[in-house]
């Protein structure tokens, strides 16, 4: 207002008010739960009156709002203890007679970060397949995030992705690492701030480990006798795992003969085994891998090839016994398992009682109730592969019979004979081998009259006192023994005895008789 004075003539002029100075910025922000102030300055003639508004509502005058007024016509709105509900647009309205004039500022209210989720202590990653650390946090604004390892800020690259997802009034911050090496091991964290403030997550001890796995498997070897072996693996795992090579489920070492090869750079290992041989060497082979977090193994086979070999051969020569089963059989060794052909009198036998024992690597040939006729004579085998063949030594085979003792004369087992007349003893004896025939009297040996061939013949013409006994025939070869007994007795007196033969018998009784007729009388 202005005061005019013209020939004592006051004249009075007003001035509508006007935004003189701004105590605050165009956009303020207050912290969640702090006191903060709001202040415009205006001017004009007449002084205005200020009146406050929030959201164009006015704002009352209470314990949280205070509003002071200064001299020099700046208006100020204190807020105790900011609220959520009190962030928004203030407007200060100034008011005179003449008109109004107001100023307008954006208040925001900013809730400091807070981690809901923090990392984990230690976190164990798979080498080469993807680790996630993950916090959830809250703000507003919207918090900021920077990864660290160790003191070191982590960049994005083609391994190292961040994310950040919303998810109702938190945020999910992600570190994805794909395809983890050893490297990455090490402490990671996260810095966490907005303009209210800045927080540091825990501590994660990442730990890069791998169970051990083959990249490359062994496989199966089919080597000949006295070549080299080789086998090839690639592996992998962290630590580096450690590689046992087991050959029929004993362990490998490295010695003469055998070598255990391993590229740190490649991972790759090998074992080779030097002028392999049927019996030491052939059968499975195991390679087997341990770390401290896991072991793997794979076993193959290794096949020898190796032409046959007879180990335990024919004996010379076999005797059995007509009637009982004989067993010929050869130990053999070679790879493919040899194939089996026997011989008899060098013709192929064709026959349902061949038998392979394959545990001791045993041929086997039974002759069933052998006879003399169709089974004596020369065995042989011959053992066949795809590597070659071999050919056993021969093997006679006899058939031996048991003695048989046939009585021809006489038809029964004693004989009732008068002196002088013929006592006669005759068997038949057959028998393989040919058998001892022997002729006994009362244990005493004695001659046989005559031999022909298989009859065996004893002859006494003119029989005497003396000659009655008992006579055996015994018979015997390796396989039986028969006998046969005959019982002589001589008994009736002849007419004409020659001297000291029967007639002496007869006189012996007549003079006892003679004699014991006279002491009657």
């Amino acid at each position: 207002m202005y005061m005019l004075l013209t020939d004592k003539v006051y004249a009075f002029i007003l001035v509508l008010p006007k935004v003189e100075a701004q105590k605050s910025e165009k956009d303020q922000s207050c912290i969640l739960g702090e006191d903060t102030q709001i202040s415009w300055k205006f001017s004009g003639i007449e002084k205005p009156q200020v009146t406050w508004f929030l959201n164009d509502q006015p704002i009352p005058t209470n314990d949280r709002f205070q509003v002071t007024e200064i001299d020099d016509g700046t208006s100020e709105l204190s807020i105790h203890q900011a609220e959520l509900a009190d962030q928004g647009i203030y407007t200060a309205m100034a008011t005179n007679s003449v008109g109004k004039a107001e100023a307008k500022i954006t208040l925001s209210i900013i809730i400091k970060p807070m981690i809901t989720v923090n990392l984990d202590g230690s976190l164990q990653a798979i080498k080469e397949e993807t680790m996630t650390l993950k916090i959830v946090a809250s703000g507003t604004p919207k918090p900021d995030i920077v990864w660290m390892k160790g003191n070191n800020e982590i960049k994005p690259n083609d391994r190292v992705h961040k994310t950040t997802e919303d998810h109702d009034d938190n945020y999910i911050y992600t570190l994805v690492i794909s395809h983890v090496e050893p490297e990455d091991q090490g402490e990671y964290s996260a810095k966490i701030f907005n303009i209210g403030e800045s927080l540091v997550s825990n501590k994660c001890k990442v730990t890069v480990s791998k169970p051990p796995i083959f990249v490359v498997k062994p496989t199966a070897l089919t080597v000949k006798q006295d070549e080299k072996a080789c086998l090839k693996i690639q592996i992998d795992g962290y630590p580096t795992p450690k590689i046992i090579w087991l050959l029929n489920g004993k362990q490998l070492k490295a010695e003469e003969g055998v070598q255990m090869q391993f590229n740190p750079v490649t991972n790759e290992a090998m074992l080779v085994i030097e002028n392999v041989d049927l019996e030491q060497h052939a059968g499975s082979i195991t390679c087997r891998l341990e770390n401290e977090y896991g072991n793997e193994e794979e076993r193959v086979k290794l096949e020898i090839l190796a032409a046959p070999i007879i180990t335990a051969r024919l004996p010379q020569q076999r005797e059995t016994v007509t009637g009982q089963d004989v067993t010929l059989k050869v130990v053999a060794k070679g790879s493919p398992r040899p194939s089996a052909q026997w011989f008899f009198n060098d013709q192929p036998i064709v026959s349902e009682n061949l038998s392979v024992n394959e545990a001791n690597n045993e041929y086997q040939l039974v002759i069933k109730r052998a006879t003399i006729e169709k089974n004596e004579g020369a065995y042989r085998i011959v053992l066949k592969n795809d590597v070659g063949e071999v050919h056993s030594n021969s093997c006679v085979v006899t058939v031996l019979e048991p003695v048989k003792l046939k009585q021809v004369v006489p038809t029964s087992n004693e004989a009732q004979l008068k002196c002088g007349e013929t006592f006669e003893i005759t068997v038949d004896v057959s028998g393989k081998e040919i058998p001892e025939v022997r002729l006994m009297k009362d244990g005493e040996a004695m001659q046989f009259t005559n031999v022909e061939t298989t009859r065996y013949k004893f002859v006494v013409a003119n029989v005497q006192l003396q000659h009655q006994g008992v006579y055996m025939v015994i018979a015997k070869n390796k396989t039986s023994t028969e006998e046969m007994t005959v019982t002589l007795n001589v008994t009736a007196p002849q007419e004409f005895a020659a001297p000291g033969t029967c007639d002496e018998l007869d006189r012996a009784q007549l003079h006892a008789k003679w004699s014991t007729d006279i002491k009657s009388s």
